[in-house]
């Protein structure tokens, strides 16, 4: 794909080291491309990639997630955002292998990973973890991911509510992320309704966006000190984004900032974005041409009719007669100048968005039985 400067989107994001003195294990990036012709606007990926395993490990991991992201999208010359997005994943899954077989005191290192690619006004997702995303529309705020952790599938299982998750001992075990000898698979599931099943989210992939509508990212040092309402609220009390993004994250240091904090927030703006058309463009150029034509022609006309009446149809003084009989002055008739008219409607290039077609992908594993906390450590 081609790299474009800017992002045709509203971009704000921000990383904390949290208020424990370790270090920052988050990584993080947006990157934005030119988007495929007849499409609106360009293509814009956010990625956070939670690193697990502490000292130097945890960082490294998630560092090779998005260095991964970034290879595979800069390489790619398909659009087939979902199978990039797994190509990325298994390529960390890889490096942290090898990594792993040459430092041997890196043997649990991983990271967790949630991206988030908007292309044509349309989201595609893909995770694997406890990082999160969630879809902010119309006042409202809805988690669109589901965690990969053991409170996640208590949930799920009727053994916790949602309130005695937040504060379970095993709410940092995390049953899936990118590492060593795991599953890489990425998680497809873009869930707009709890009683969805697996197949229905997935098929919810290439939603398409509203102007407005805002889709944030962040590690849990975010979610875990923040609740959704404190955060809806914090979005409808600021302006700019980036305001927002920086306000919650102070809001996560002064509840106590227990671990990493990294926010993207993507904004689809209120206005309409020109397609990538060349035959658009030239159509543009071709309207202009017709105006400036027109414009000349009536100008040209006016000029005739103003010559018209001072030179042709001012009356003549008879001449003086030499005789009392007067002559009559012979009267020519000129027809008068046709007027020009203008169109009312300058013509609009309307251009059809390109059609969906969601390749139906293995539905994610659900465990069965009650689950049991595996000596993951949490990021």
């Amino acid at each position: 794909m081609n790299r474009t400067q800017r992002s045709d989107l509203i971009v704000s994001y921000q990383t904390h080291a949290g208020e424990t003195g370790k270090n920052n294990e988050d990584r993080f990036t947006v990157l934005t491309y030119k988007g495929a012709t007849g499409e609106r606007g360009g293509i814009t990926v956010g990625v956070i990639a939670d690193g697990i395993g502490g000292n130097l490990a945890g960082e490294v991991a998630s560092k090779i997630a998005i260095d991964s992201v970034t290879t595979t999208f800069d390489q790619a010359a398909s659009k087939a955002y979902l199978d990039l997005f797994a190509r990325a994943f298994a390529k960390t899954a890889q490096t942290i292998q090898q990594y792993i077989q040459n430092n041997a005191d890196a043997e649990k290192m991983g990271t967790t990973c949630v991206a988030a690619l908007i292309a044509n006004r349309r989201l595609y997702t893909a995770y694997i973890g406890d990082s999160r995303m969630y879809l902010i529309r119309d006042g409202k705020m809805k988690q669109i991911t589901v965690d990969h952790t053991w409170v996640q599938e208590a949930i799920e299982h009727g053994i916790l509510t949602r309130a005695e998750a937040r504060t379970h001992p095993n709410r940092h075990v995390v049953r899936r992320h990118l590492g060593a000898k795991v599953d890489a698979t990425p998680d497809y599931r873009l869930q707009l309704d709890e009683k969805e099943s697996a197949g229905e989210s997935q098929r919810n992939q290439g939603l398409l966006l509203n102007p407005g509508d805002i889709i944030l990212l962040s590690s849990d040092g975010l979610t875990d000190l923040v609740d959704d309402a404190d955060i809806l609220a914090t979005f409808q009390n600021n302006q700019k984004l980036q305001d927002t993004v920086d306000a919650l994250t102070l809001m996560a240091r002064k509840n106590g900032g227990t671990d990493n904090i990294t926010i993207i927030a993507l904004q689809v703006p209120n206005y309409n974005a020109k397609p990538n058309d060349a035959s658009a463009r030239t159509l543009s150029s071709a309207i202009a041409l017709v105006g400036l034509g027109i414009f000349s022609l009536v100008v040209l006309a006016s000029a005739a009719v103003l010559a018209y009446y001072l030179f042709i149809a001012t009356p003549v003084p008879p001449p003086t007669a030499t005789s009392t009989a007067t002559q009559p002055i012979p009267i020519t008739f000129i027809p008068p100048t046709p007027e020009l008219t203008t169109p009312r409607h300058t013509p609009t290039l309307v251009t059809p968005l390109p059609t969906f077609t969601w390749t139906p992908l293995p539905p994610t594993l659900t465990p069965t039985a009650t689950p049991t906390p595996p000596p993951t450590t949490a990021p």
